[in-house]
This record gives C-alpha cells, structure tokens and sequence, in this order.
C-alpha cells in the first residue's frame, strides 16, 4: 500500500471535515449578514439548512430505506442494511434482524455491519452470537454458517456498542467473547485483528481497563503466538483504550507504547505505537513528557519513513509548545515527502488549540503562516495538495483566495480535488461558484468531482442539493458517487429526502444508482457528529491489517 499522505488523510478525514463543517456553522451564527458565509445573498446558509429530525427519519428515511430491502438487486439490498444501521433508529432493528437471513452473503455481511452500525443495546445477542457461530447464529441466518468477515464485522459491533454504552458490559460477557476470538489461531487472522480492534473501543471503569490493557500488551508481546498484524492491532488498541479513559491515565500505557516505538525492529508494530501515542500520550494535564520526547526522536532519527511521518501526526495531536517547536523546525529541514506529514502534525496542532480558550494566538498565526510558506514554495503537486489540506485542517481562512487560485489554475487533477476540500473545510464562500460549476461540467475527471463534491458539501449550502442529486443519478465513477452521499451528509438538509427517494424507483434507475441513493439517505439521517466507524478509522495502522477489515473501515462509512 502507499506510502503517501493520501492513505492517512482517507482514513483519517471524518473528524476533520466534521469538525470544519461544525465550525463554519458556528461562525455563520455568529455572523451579523450572510456574506459572512457565503458571500452573497444567493444560497441559503449551513444554519438554515433544515436537517432532518429523529422524527423525520422515521416517517420519510427508514421507510424508503425498508423497502429497498426487498429490491432484487443484490447492490440494493446490500446498501439499504447498512443505510438503516447509519441512521441509528431503533426501529430498523427488527428490518435487520430478517435481512440476516438474506439468500446473498453480501446481503447478510450488510446486514450484521448495519447492527454494527445502528449501536443499539437489543442489537447485543445478535452479535454476540453471530461472533461465536453457534447455533443461535445458523438459526439467525437461515440455517447457515457465519462466514470469517460476518464475523469480523460482529466483533466489531461489539466493540461499538461497548463505546456508545459504557456498562452495557455489566456480565462481561462481550469482553470475554473478544478476549477468547482474539486467541484464536483456527481462522484467517481477521477475526482476532477485528477482536482486538473492538477491545479498544471500550469505556470501562478502570479496573476493568486495565485487565483489557493487560490482555492487549499479551496480545501484541514479541515472540507470542498471535500474528504480526494481530500484534500491530493490538498495540493500537492501547492506544485507543486509554483516550477513552483519558481521566484515569495509566502510566504502564505509555511506557509501553513509547518502549516499542523505541526498541521494536518490527515497521508494523513501531508505526502503530506511533499512532496509539497520539491518543495515549494526552494526560488528564496535557501532553506526557515522555510521548513527546519519544515521538521526537523518532520524527529526527527514525530509520522508517512512515514511522516518521506517523510520529509527525502524533506530535501534532499531542500539541503543546515542544511539539509546535519540533513540527516548525522539521517543516524546513526534511525531505519533502516527510514535510508534509510534518504541514499535517503542524496543522492539527493549530487546529486543535484554536478550538480551546487558552489558544496562543502568536503560536497559531506562525503556524498558519509556515504552511502558507510551505504551500507557495512547493512545486509538487502530491505535496502542494498536502499542504492545501494542511492549511483546512488549521482553518486558515486567509488561505482562501490563494487556494481557489490554484484551483482554478492547476492542471493536476487530485491537487484541484485537495483544493477544493480546503477550500470547504475553510469556508471560502467565493469558491461555491468555482465548485458547482466542475459539479455540473459534463466532462470533468471522476476524482476532481469526487474531491469537489466534498468541499461543496462542506460549504453546507442548501443550493448544492439539486446538483449533487442529479450528478449522484449520472456519475459512474464509484468513487464519486460516495463523494457525493458524503457531501449530501455534510449538508444535512431535508429537501434531499424526497429526490432521493425518487432515484430507488427501479423502472426509471439503474440498481448502482439504487444503491447510492441508499448510501445517501443513511448519511443524511446518521444523527451523529462523525460516522460510527471513525473511532476505528482514526490514526489506524492500514499497512498493518488485512485488506477486507481495511475495506470494512474505507466501504461503509463514506
């Protein structure tokens, strides 16, 4: 797989383009004249989109969503189990539980993932019997096997659950099922990766944290049993566990990471020890010395390149003025492939203290401008789109104008495509223009209407909405497509529910188009700030994993 900044940024973009998403509306209430926002009269702003309530989505979203479970195209029926789960309405809970006796695979795996997905407490016995595939699982399915993936995808649930209701563990029996799957060696190493992931997610009282922490470290112990990607999950999974008890820090996990990150001579593991400190190295006081100093040297030192460039990022979500020091000094000094994941480390660094009160301004305002620097100097267009994303993550609104010149200007079709997401994830509301019209370009490449359709929808204008429909009905590029359920979601507005809807009338729509319009109702209902899966996409090792939990992570949660 790739090594470039693109890997990283596909898994970890949801809580950045949420969270600009939510900063923009933020700004537009406090903005006296819709030329805050948009620029002019001729579009209705992010906070008078009408999004749909708990209400509206039962009446409107689920029943269109039900129906396409009876579709006969596999596609269809696939899509509209997990949409269901998305929404989060309980009501779709009984809808799942037939689908899981579907006559396809496909359909089955859809709809375990959309149990996954829903993180309802009535949805634990089925996944819990799904996971150990006995007879409660076969009575589920029809009479049939779960299959390695089935399987992944119910540990994964488990996991879910576990971190939307803390306590609803109270047997431990959800733990003790993960803890057994995750030793077992008698099938394809998805199931205990997909264990030790779910393990990670859960919210306990510190006691019980500190037996699953025991159980990781086992779990990813050189010379174990347990395989290197299982051992690489695993010490991502420490990592995670302790940001959900962030106010019971635990000193052991640290030490752990940082000993790996430092003395391992496995890439797998010492890249995911990288990450984890980006999560485990925050205290209930800030930054831990040791994580900081740890992560560092590595970034100066390290002898593999995406270790460095992980070491970057978790520097950067750790923040503080040594980190901000290490970010601004390596930005300059290092290869330039590594200096982008250094702009990204230095962007999240600002982007996280603007959003809290005790932000230095003069530490922040230098960090914008050093990725400014970064971005006009830079002629590679791999890298340039690095610093564009870089400069959304920091909220530079002073950017705009320079990034909607390049792209306009640019001929490297993905760098036009990072532009635009910058262009959204800041809010530049001259860019609306620019972007609807390569939206509605006949001729215009797949990947820049995909990466445009983000930055429209981050722009949260209730006027993208006919033209990101209509071009979700046309587009054949499957890529694009899930852009456009993206941007739809991030618009968030009603008025997409009935044209939606209209597209799953199989005599006028092909079944592709079907099935997107699924995908994108389940992302304009999903009530949650981010995606259910982004606590498992965020800072997640995809060089360490098998390809179809990867799938899983990139596929349903668009």
């Amino acid at each position: 797989m790739s090594e470039s900044w693109h890997c990283w940024w596909d898994y970890n973009k949801d809580r950045f383009l949420k969270r600009q998403a939510r900063l923009a509306e933020e700004q537009s209430v406090q903005s006296d004249s819709t030329d805050f926002f948009f620029g002019r009269q001729s579009g209705r702003l992010a906070i008078d989109a009408d999004r749909p309530g708990r209400a509206c989505v039962r009446e409107h979203v689920l029943p269109a969503l039900v129906a396409a479970l009876r579709d006969d195209a596999l596609a269809v029926r696939y899509r509209a189990a997990v949409a269901i789960g998305k929404t989060g309405a309980p009501e779709g809970l009984p809808r799942l539980l037939e689908a899981l006796a579907d006559r396809d695979e496909l359909v089955r795996e859809g709809a375990a993932m959309g149990l996954a997905l829903l993180q309802h407490p009535e949805a634990r016995t089925a996944l819990l019997a799904l996971l150990d595939d006995g007879q409660p699982a076969r009575r589920l399915l029809g009479g049939r096997r779960s299959t390695d993936e089935l399987r992944g995808i119910a540990a994964v649930g488990l996991g879910l659950l576990a971190h939307a209701h803390p306590g609803i563990d109270a047997d431990g029996a959800l733990r003790d099922a993960l803890v057994r799957q995750s030793l077992d060696r008698s099938h394809d190493h998805h199931i205990p990766m997909a264990c030790v992931a779910a393990l990670g997610l859960f919210r306990e009282r510190a006691e019980v944290r500190r037996a699953i922490a025991g159980h990781l470290r086992r779990v990813a112990a050189p010379g174990g049993p347990a395989a290197e990607w299982v051992r690489a999950q695993a010490v991502l999974a420490v990592g995670r566990l302790a940001e959900s008890s962030r106010d019971a820090a635990d000193s052991t996990d640290v030490a752990f990471l940082v000993d790996v990150l430092e003395t391992s001579r496995n890439a797998a593991l010492g890249r995911s020890a990288a990450l984890a400190l980006a999560t485990a190295g925050i205290g209930p006081d800030g930054p831990q010395p040791a994580a900081v100093q740890a992560l560092g040297r590595k970034l100066t030192a390290g002898r593999d390149r995406l270790t460095r460039g992980f070491s970057a990022i978790s520097l950067g979500h750790l923040g503080g003025a040594q980190a901000h020091a290490m970010l601004t000094l390596a930005l300059f000094r290092e290869k330039q492939e590594l200096q982008v994941y250094c702009g990204l480390g230095l962007a999240i660094a600002c982007g996280a203290r603007s959003a809290r009160a005790e932000a230095d301004p003069e530490r922040l305002c230098s960090g914008r401008e050093r990725l400014r620097a970064a971005f006009e100097r830079t002629r590679s267009p791999d890298a340039r789109g690095g610093f564009a994303i870089a400069l959304g993550i920091a909220g530079d609104a002073d950017a705009g104008p320079m990034l909607l010149a390049a792209y306009r200007s640019a001929r490297s079709v993905r760098f036009r495509g990072d532009c635009a997401v910058a262009l959204g994830m800041i809010g530049h509301s001259a860019a609306a223009g620019a972007l609807l019209d390569t939206i509605r370009a006949k001729y215009a490449a797949p990947e820049l209407r995909e990466h445009t359709a983000l930055g429209l929808g981050l722009l949260r204008a209730r006027a993208t909405v006919p033209p990101l429909v209509a071009a979700l009905a046309s587009e054949p590029s499957h890529a694009a497509r899930i852009a456009f359920t993206q941007a739809l979601g991030l618009v968030g507005d009603r008025t997409a529910i009935a044209p939606l809807a209209g597209l799953l009338d199989s005599s006028r729509h092909s079944a592709h188009t079907r099935a997107y319009a699924c995908w994108a109702l389940g992302s304009l209902g999903d009530p949650r700030p981010l995606g259910a899966l982004a606590p498992l996409r965020a800072n997640h090792n995809y060089h360490a994993c098998c390809g179809n939990f990867n799938a899983m992570l990139v596929l349903v949660d668009p």
